[in-house]
């Protein structure tokens, strides 16, 4: 998400600070722009912003990190997805009842060489 610092209203750190604060958007990419000056900086990574851009800027800049940003998102939500899968196998391992049928397709889709036999959740 793009934002300036100065919006009528809401300004660019408490829309940030509401973004993160919430769990449905805290992983939402944030950078905030301003055209006011540097030491505003701080206070933007203070309030969550995830990169700061200063007016005037480069479309080529914004592009790079931009890039850059979307790249780490889709490395956490991966993470988010495997945290996912693990909660799944322990709470079926402590149950003691077969994996789920989507629990083998969910290890491949994540990329992972095992298939969630039992041998391969006692390495783990």
């Amino acid at each position: 998400m793009l934002s300036d610092v100065s919006m009528p209203g809401l300004n660019g750190f408490e829309l940030c600070r509401r973004l993160k604060a919430d769990p449905r958007t805290r992983l939402i990419p944030v950078v905030l722009i301003t055209g006011i000056g540097d030491e505003f900086k701080l206070q933007g990574i203070e309030a969550g912003a995830d990169d700061f851009l200063s007016k005037p800027f480069s479309p080529g800049d914004l592009r790079v990190r931009i890039r850059a940003l979307l790249r780490m998102k889709a490395f956490i939500d991966e993470m988010e997805y495997a945290e996912a899968v693990l909660c799944t196998l322990a709470r079926v391992s402590r149950l003691g009842t077969p994996a789920p049928s989507g629990t083998v397709s969910a290890w491949r889709i994540a990329g992972w060489p095992w298939g969630g036999s039992s041998a391969s959740r006692r390495r783990i």
